[in-house]
């Protein structure tokens, strides 16, 4: 019931709605398109995962092995994948905070019976394998698993970049990118404009902008590579 969602985000706010509902009240009332709706008393982790996906084409799944159809295993998750444990269980990630992946999943509750799980939201644990899912809006409209897809080294090479580039327009020497430093210092006020941007994303104390508008620093700090 109700519209399939076709972006990361709108799958897991889906779920999230969905916090702490078992699975009579999912399939009487969200879960009831066909087959989903003629689901029975049976370990629903998959049958849920297949349901948020349901825009995708895969269509309708129940078992766990057979969720590596949905797409193509990737080493670094981002929020939506498909995140496969295991002792035969799935769910979606659902965030990623300070290089940590959490789980929203269905058929929670270790020990209970199929009646008696529930949708919970926890930090993932390993072993685990990650899905890519085709979603038709695919990416996160957030930054949150977007940074965090980047491996370590290659944060670290982003940062470098950035701070090479930024030296190259406003430092009075020559740069690491063998090219005449400060070429465009001549423009009125971009430096100014350029350290606060800087500031916005790196710092972790708030910014003040001209206007007296105050920023929170570190809007970028899911990066895991040191910030300045």
């Amino acid at each position: 019931m109700g519209t399939a969602p076709t972006s990361p985000d709108q799958a897991i706010a889906l779920a999230r709605s969905l916090l702490g509902k078992g699975l009579a009240e999912i399939r009487l009332n969200y879960a009831t398109e066909s087959p989903w709706g003629s689901y029975g008393d049976n370990d629903w982790c998959a049958w849920f995962v297949s349901w948020l996906l349901r825009a995708n084409g895969a269509g309708f799944e129940s078992w766990v092995d057979n969720m590596y159809r949905f797409g193509p295993t990737v080493s670094s998750p981002i929020v939506g994948d498909i995140i496969i444990f295991p002792n035969y269980h799935v769910g979606l990630v659902s965030k990623i905070v300070n290089g940590t992946v959490w789980v929203i999943d269905g058929n929670g509750g270790e020990g209970l019976s199929a009646t008696q799980t529930i949708v919970r939201e926890r930090v993932a644990w390993s072993p685990r394998v990650f899905v890519r899912p085709h979603y038709l809006t695919n990416q996160p409209s957030t930054p949150d698993g977007i940074f965090m897809a980047l491996s370590d080294a290659e944060q670290a090479e982003l940062l470098q970049k950035s701070r090479a580039i930024y030296d190259a327009l406003f430092t009075p020497n020559p740069t690491s990118l063998g090219s005449s430093a400060g070429v465009l210092k001549a423009i009125a006020g971009l430096e100014q404009k350029a350290a606060i941007q800087y500031d916005i994303a790196f710092k972790t104390t708030p910014v003040t902008l001209g206007d007296g508008t105050v920023l929170p620093g570190g809007v970028l700090k899911s990066l895991k590579a040191t910030n300045p």
